[in-house]
């Protein structure tokens, strides 16, 4: 039987094909070096139990802008750790963020229109822009933000950054932010600004697009406690924007969820102050072994683009001839070590690959970067 065009025009989401190949080598006993998750690796204490939760009001439908009593946690966090005044109404909770991400885009784009991106970018937003028959144009990495301008065009309705970026790790300033707000604003199109890594941004400062909702109509920010609180299964997410915007967006959010889990909306409201502390400390430690990372592929003399946020890095193999997702799904049946392909994040980036620090320990990182840069080397010797 035939499925939709719209289907066949969507790519695999290569870190998910990566990973579920992983959870098979693991159920078949093997033990690979796992440098490919996409999740923070925060654990849980005893303490965290659904015990005093409330299960029948948690049974039944919840409001489709997300549990009030949620909300206003949201709102009381921009506030405190961003420096974010909006109200309740400016927060409209989604099954996750990528949820979040197709909703956005679906609001915005119409046939022919098109999205621009910033290399690398998250794999998702162009198969997003995809299921709107829209086109996709690429940045490269080199751009800087003052240069975005040349970019845009009479059909660009969105430009989209991850801040900070997965998978580089970059961090925009405020400066870059409102500079893009302003240039979207010239050119007619929304700027759509994914901070769900936006806790994850060791010694720099992190400034939120959420900030200008109330100068500039055309923004809107995604957001996840998947990513930030490291609960990652139970896809919660939201979008911060205007009324208008999230109106419009509100009506395919009833349509494809109706709303957010409702029982996990509520323990977020019961547990937010809780489950922040619980991951602040755990967060903080991953920045620091972030630097460990860093000054280890230096040693080693492995390339990276430059960026000091999240838990990744985006590693720079221009040196060697690969195709980069035949040599990852080498490397993992061959050597045992799961690495994401780079070329998943952008069309420019077939030299590229994207490793995930933060489930393994220093020794099996530094022991899957010996093995990937072994194989790099046979490779290169037999060119």
């Amino acid at each position: 039987m035939r499925v939709s065009d719209k289907v066949l025009a969507i790519g695999p989401a290569t870190s998910i094909e990566i990973n579920e190949t992983v959870y098979k080598l693991k159920s078949e006993g093997r033990n690979p070096i796992t440098l490919s998750y996409g999740e923070a690796p925060f654990s849980f204490d005893n303490s965290f139990r659904f015990e005093d939760t409330d299960f029948n009001a948690g049974a039944h439908y919840s409001d489709s802008r997300g549990v009030l009593a949620f909300r206003q946690k949201l709102r009381d966090y921009y506030q405190s750790e961003y420096q974010v005044d909006v109200s309740v109404d400016a927060f409209m909770v989604t099954a996750g963020s990528k949820i979040g991400s197709y909703i956005a885009l679906q609001t915005i784009l119409n046939e022919g229109d098109s999205i621009l991106l910033h290399e690398p970018s998250w794999v998702s937003y162009q198969e997003h822009a995809k299921l709107s028959n829209s086109a996709i144009a690429f940045m490269p990495h080199s751009a800087e933000v003052k240069d975005f301008d040349r970019y845009f065009d009479s059909k660009t309705k969105v430009l989209v950054l991850n801040n900070p970026n997965n998978p580089r790790g970059l961090l925009y300033t405020e400066q870059e932010i409102r500079h893009c707000a302003e240039l979207c604003k010239r050119h007619d199109a929304y700027l759509l600004v994914d901070e769900s890594y936006s806790d994850f941004i060791g010694a720099g400062k992190f400034f939120s697009v959420a900030s200008l909702i109330h100068e500039f109509d055309n923004v809107v920010a995604l957001n996840s406690i998947s990513k930030n609180f490291g609960l990652s299964g139970w896809r919660v997410g939201y979008l911060v924007s205007n009324q208008n915007f999230l109106d419009y967006a509100g009506r395919l959010n009833r349509h494809l969820i109706t709303c957010a889990p409702t029982i996990l909306q509520n323990y977020l409201a019961t547990n937010f102050d809780k489950l922040l502390e619980a991951t602040r400390k755990q967060l903080l430690d991953l920045m620091v072994k972030r630097v460990e990372v860093q000054k280890m592929l230096d040693r080693l003399g492995i390339k990276y683009l430059s960026g000091a946020s999240t838990f990744y890095f985006f590693l720079d193999v221009r040196d060697y001839a690969i195709e980069a997702k035949s040599f990852c799904l080498d490397l993992l049946h061959n050597e045992n070590v799961a690495i994401i392909p780079g070329n998943a994040y952008g069309n420019n980036l077939k030299d590229y690959l994207r490793i995930s620090f933060g489930v393994e320990s220093l020794e099996r990182i530094e022991t899957g970067m010996l093995k990937m840069l072994q194989s790099l080397k046979a490779i290169k010797k037999q060119d």
